[in-house]
């Protein structure tokens, strides 16, 4: 199972990042497979990925939206997915990987 850290807190990206490192370090353990990390202002998450639907590189997380707007870290197992991703595509939402974490991404950004 995958590791997620995240904090909220007002301080430089430096300081961010050392507190997020630490955390991912702590639970690095649960997810051998990548560490990923997105630090922005007063916010950080990170993943220790555990890989398992989609073992390519291209579904490393966080992932971020195409326009870069919103960002995930996801824990779980969507397992109607792949009819969800269908439904996405026929109103033109494009994938970039089979993950059920971009799925997730996706969905939330057309509903919101």
């Amino acid at each position: 199972m995958c590791g997620i850290a995240g904090v909220i807190k007002q301080g430089s990206k430096e300081n961010l990042k050392a507190i997020l490192t630490r955390m991912l370090e702590a639970t690095k353990h649960r997810g051998p497979n990548h560490t990923g990390t997105f630090i922005s202002d007063g916010i950080a998450i990170g993943m220790n990925r555990l890989s398992i639907i989609d073992l390519s590189d291209s579904a490393n997380q966080p992932l971020h939206s195409e326009d870069d707007r919103y960002s995930i870290v996801y824990n779980g197992e969507v397992y109607n997915f792949p009819e969800i991703k269908k439904t996405l595509e026929l109103k033109g939402v494009r994938f970039r990987t089979q993950s059920d974490t971009e799925v997730v991404l996706a969905a939330y950004i057309l509903l919101w």
